[in-house]
């Protein structure tokens, strides 16, 4: 109805344009919808995603129809379609692809103006409640990895200035000079760390393989047979990164497609090939015994 009273629906059509074109519909994109005070404060007052346990929405053409519960006082509610950027669902959009739009919707009932609760230091309003703070971990950089709650160099555990260093790469092969070494780093700083999905994948990556690659370093060096099964393992791991190369710098639809058909042929090469030879081994015994 043009004036909706507390519990019933509000039914939304949202058409996601391009602001260049009325005619181009995006895709894929990151939304919410707020609920705001007349000062736009930040956090919203409520948030529609937040009611159904999302960080946000998530349309992947671009036309929704969606349905929602008016939960607002009677009176002027500020509603915000709030769009995060266009990104699959698991990638933060660009920044700089923030946008909103306000919609003013009267609540029908009698008006009772109801301030929202002023909360103590060290708590933030959410959906109109205030609730404690919570402590936000430190934002690193792609040449950084979360140690013990800080942002710690790669070079400070590695003595690399040049980006990150392939550790069990180099102790295997002997040299940061080795061309399977210049590869790995050509790979990931020409083709992955070249779009924002990669990036992302490659700061989430440097945290766990940093938590364990100085430990197979040294064992390496200590121990040459050990050096000689590492080559071995990870020989058709780096072989199959050749086809990282066939991506297009800066091409996230590449990248993204290349870098999971990597992970793919990985999976079958390291844990569905020995596991399928194991069964078949048993299998053979089995009928033998």
């Amino acid at each position: 109805p043009p004036e909706p009273e507390v519990g019933c629906e509000i039914e939304w059509f949202i058409s996601f344009k391009s602001r260049f074109s009325e005619t181009q519909f995006l895709s894929q994109v990151q939304y919410d919808i707020f609920v705001v005070d007349d000062n736009f404060s930040i956090p919203p007052l409520r948030s529609l995603a937040a009611d159904e346990g999302k960080k946000f929405f998530y349309a992947p053409s671009g036309f929704v129809h969606t349905n929602t519960i008016v939960k607002e006082n009677p009176g002027t509610a500020h509603y915000v379609i709030y769009i995060y950027g266009t990104s699959p669902e698991f990638v933060v959009p660009p920044l700089e692809e923030l946008d909103y739009l306000q919609i003013d919707i009267t609540i029908a009932g009698e008006s009772t103006t109801q301030l929202p609760p002023k909360c103590d230091p060290g708590e933030v309003l959410v959906n109109g409640q205030c609730v404690l703070k919570p402590p936000e971990p430190p934002q690193c950089t792609i040449d950084e990895i979360l140690k013990d709650g800080e942002c710690v160099s790669i070079e400070s555990l590695t003595g690399d200035s040049t980006g990150g260093g392939c550790l069990i790469a180099t102790a295997t092969y002997g040299s940061e000079l080795a061309p399977q070494v210049q590869f790995l780093r050509e790979v990931r700083d020409n083709t992955v760390l070249s779009t924002s999905s990669g990036s992302v994948f490659m700061t989430s990556f440097n945290e766990f393989y940093y938590s364990f690659s100085p430990t197979i370093a040294d064992w390496e060096r200590q121990n040459p047979a050990f050096k000689e099964a590492v080559k071995l393992f990870i020989t058709p791991m780096i072989s199959s990164l050749s086809i990282m190369t066939l991506a297009d710098s800066g091409s996230e639809v590449e990248v993204l497609a290349f870098g999971i058909s990597v992970i793919a042929l990985n999976i079958g090469l390291y844990i569905v090939a020995p596991t399928a030879f194991a069964y078949k081994i048993h299998r053979h015994y089995r009928s033998r015994n």
